[in-house]
């Protein structure tokens, strides 16, 4: 049994058809999202119209978040810090 689905992702105004496991199939269609998007935000901030060149912008854009999550050095905070020390405060208080 085949667990493969086929897709279809569009980038930069192009589908491109994929055949994918069953169980990657959102993260595929998650990541092409992000590509477009990523793709969209750069040609806007800095005036780049040449496609190659905006999808070498994210490619390295990209490649640097992983290099950075491979190392350790990726912290995605979304205000975890501040209740992080806020219960620390509270245990801090209660303990004397």
């Amino acid at each position: 049994m085949n667990d493969d689905v086929s897709i279809k992702v569009k980038i930069v105004d192009r589908i491109y058809p994929l055949r994918v496991p069953v169980a990657e199939e959102q993260y595929v269609r998650q990541a092409a999202m992000h590509i477009d998007q990523r793709l969209k935000d750069m040609k806007d901030q800095y005036g780049i119209q040449e496609n190659k060149d905006l999808l070498a912008m994210v490619a390295l854009e990209l490649a640097t978040d992983n290099a950075k999550h491979k190392a350790g050095n990726w912290i995605e905070d979304n205000g975890l810090t501040e209740k992080i020390e806020h219960i620390d405060g509270l245990i801090a208080a209660i303990i004397g």
